[in-house]
């Protein structure tokens, strides 16, 4: 069935990875920029068996070729290990995540990803660290047909009106801030969440970390384990 699956991607000019572990790949697009990211595959990744996807959405700095791998491997995927999940961590193409330009990219690898991998439609999950967190929510709440779950880490969810709120009610929802974060207040990302509570949001929480600073991103792995745990629990049994 690999084999299979392995000729049916060349047949269709696609570069794409059907090995476990970590991979820099790029996906061309007609219209548009090519697609720059890192994919990791799951040890067990079998092409018969649908997986959870995650989106993974980078911090800002330096945006060389495959930053998005930095957060990938030194944070969501240690963190999201248990979910045995397809991760793809796109490269932005405009110095942010809440643009036009950004989210028909994001929304357009997750379309590739769906076309080409055994997603499981139900676990799909959006996720970032600081700038990377500010675009999950702004992301998830423009795009709730779109995502499972999101869980937004050290971001503020700046560009996200209360209306636009309202999209994440019925998502299950993980915050995870640090009351130590010396670049982005925990101030918020706290409010967005009581505001969704409010409007009756059933799966919403809230991680306040207690001592580890922003630029300290792997400190934030015990506390994704955490919510990997909490979103397993919510998931449709299989």
């Amino acid at each position: 069935m690999l084999w299979v699956l392995m000729m049916a991607l060349q047949a269709s000019g696609a570069i794409v990875a059907t090995t476990p572990g970590v991979h820099e790949l790029t996906l061309a697009r007609d219209d548009a920029e090519a697609i720059v990211y890192t994919l990791s595959l799951p040890e067990n990744f079998d092409p018969e068996t649908p997986s959870p996807v995650v989106i993974a959405l980078h911090y800002g700095g330096i945006n060389q070729r495959h930053f998005g791998r930095g957060v990938l491997t030194g944070l969501i995927e240690p963190g999201l290990r248990s979910l045995d999940a397809i991760i793809a961590a796109p490269d932005s193409p405009a110095g942010g995540w809440t643009n036009d330009e950004a989210e028909r990219m994001v929304l357009d690898l997750l379309d590739f990803l769906v076309e080409r991998y055994p997603v499981d439609p139900d676990r799909i999950v959006i996720s970032g660290y600081s700038l990377g967190g500010m675009g999950t929510w702004y992301l998830a709440a423009r795009n709730p047909d779109r995502f499972s779950a999101a869980i937004p880490m050290a971001g503020a969810p700046r560009s996200v009106s209360d209306e636009q709120l309202r999209a994440l009610v019925d998502m299950p929802l993980y915050a995870i801030h640090s009351l130590a974060d010396d670049v982005v207040p925990i101030g918020p990302g706290r409010e967005a969440v009581e505001k969704l509570r409010a409007l009756g949001a059933q799966r919403v929480e809230l991680e306040i970390v207690d001592a580890v600073t922003h630029y300290n991103v792997p400190g934030f792995v015990p506390y994704l384990r955490e919510a990997a745990r909490w979103l397993s629990e919510g998931w449709p049994k299989r």
